[in-house]
């Protein structure tokens, strides 16, 4: 008999004696798979335990680029918009296996932290209740009355008189055609923008999980309708930050402090990953970009494959991305680069009236 203790309890009298394995240890399934594997067990759960250690024990059962796991997040609410992830508050199993060790205080606050963010908070505005469809509901119950009176009472009124107040009325169901319309337009608009936001909240996610020793990569998306998708990719991103350390070692000085200006700008946090090298700051910052272009199945296929198989890899994004960065502030009139360059690779877009700050933040030369 195997015990395992899931979280703080008074443990029976009889099992005080026999001993427990704890969940929330770090080497829990290191211990339990070699539990599985010693004489303590009876010959008839053989296979039993070679099976569970075979998928408990190490990250060799995975690759790179694998999804992991996927929570869906929904807009409801009647009078309040709120964002609701369904989630049965238990850390999905291929997280909590494979060597991966994602605890449930670590999964919780990576949905917390997403769905308290006060950007995305911001735009769960009233285009997602049932205000609306009050209004247009009241509305049409009075452009109704309003018909009705038109065409009973003004039978015998004068055209002259009566043709403008028939004109609007007869005009006004257009008009709640158009407001249905433009409810529906700014519900897509604030969905891409919590979508992007998610996306930007991914990529400080994915620096503590790389602080925490995690292989896995978070990215956000927006499904149809209200639907948002929280993606867990596994990826061991070691042997990407040594090539592109290797790769960075080549710069000037200057080039690196650009660099380091287009971390900050982007992730808006002067102490991105600071602890780390500039490889590490990088990569890191890009790999929820990355997964979702991963996902989605948007990225070319290279003529040699790295550290995943059949796409891009993770190494050769971030270096595409460099030569391409570098490539847009040395060259005269690059701005048009430069903003290509934040759609292509970030997913995020740069308004045609800001490319001026934008330079000045970035410390490009306003002569290239």
């Amino acid at each position: 008999m195997v015990v395992i203790k899931l979280e703080d309890c008074d443990s029976p009298e009889p099992l005080k004696n026999v001993g427990y394995l704890d969940v929330r240890q770090k080497n829990f399934y290191h211990l339990l798979t070699q539990t599985l594997r010693s004489d303590c067990l009876p010959r008839s759960s053989e296979s039993i335990s070679s099976g569970l250690s075979s998928v408990l024990s190490s990250r060799t059962n995975l690759s790179n680029g694998q999804l992991l796991a996927t929570v869906t997040g929904k807009i409801k609410g009647q009078w309040k918009a709120t964002l609701v992830f369904d989630s049965d508050g238990t850390v999905p199993t291929p997280l909590s296996c494979h060597g991966i060790n994602v605890n449930y205080n670590e999964y919780a606050n990576i949905l917390n932290t997403i769905l308290e963010d006060p950007d995305i908070q911001s735009c769960l505005s009233w285009q997602f209740t049932i205000k609306p469809f009050i209004v247009i509901c009241i509305l049409i119950v009075i452009w109704t009355i309003a018909f009705l009176l038109v065409i009973f009472l003004l039978i015998d009124a004068p055209k002259s008189s009566a043709l403008p107040i028939r004109l609007s009325v007869f005009l006004f169901p257009l008009v709640l055609l158009l407001a249905g319309y433009s409810v529906r337009k700014m519900q897509k608009q604030q969905c891409a923008t919590i979508a992007l936001q998610m996306l930007k909240k991914c990529v400080h996610i994915n620096q503590l999980l790389y602080q925490l020793d995690r292989p896995v990569l978070l990215t956000a998306s927006h499904n149809e309708g209200h639907k948002f998708f929280i993606n867990f990719i596994y990826f061991d991103i070691g042997d990407c930050v040594a090539n592109i350390h290797s790769y960075l070692d080549e710069l000037h000085s200057d080039e690196s402090e650009k660099l380091m200006a287009l971390i900050e700008f982007y992730t808006m946090d002067a102490f991105y990953l600071t602890q780390g090298t500039l490889a590490e700051r990088i990569v890191v910052m890009l790999a929820a970009p990355y997964s979702l272009q991963l996902l989605h199945r948007l990225l070319l296929k290279p003529h040699h494959e790295h550290h995943i198989s059949g796409h891009m890899c993770l190494c050769q994004y971030t270096e595409e991305f460099t030569a391409t960065y570098f490539a847009s502030i040395k060259t005269a009139g690059g701005t048009a680069m430069l903003s290509s360059l934040f759609s292509k690779y970030l997913n995020c877009s740069l308004r045609k009236n800001s490319m001026h700050t934008v330079r000045e933040i970035l410390r490009i030369d306003e002569r290239h």
